[in-house]
């Protein structure tokens, strides 16, 4: 019946490929918790937000430089932690 039939190969590799996206979004937000506030605020600024760089150094009263430099630096720190 179908309610018994072996997945399809297909199905599986989605399956999987879902399960890792998944554990991957886990892990970075649990990463995302342990940044400095202020890095975790250009983070989620920039790429959950989109905004420009431009954006947030108005948003948070700090040069586009510095923007650029918190950013570099959590990416490292995010790195290191996943």
């Amino acid at each position: 019946s179908e309610a018994c039939r072996r997945p399809e190969p297909q199905d599986v590799a989605f399956c999987r490929d879902l399960i890792a996206e998944t554990e991957t979004r886990v892990a970075m937000g649990q990463a995302l918790t342990k940044l400095p506030i202020r890095h975790f605020e250009v983070i989620k600024r920039r790429f959950y937000q989109n905004q420009t760089q431009v954006e947030v150094a108005n948003a948070l009263s700090i040069s586009q430089a510095r923007v650029s430099q918190i950013e570099a630096e959590a990416h490292s720190l995010l790195r290191d932690l996943l």
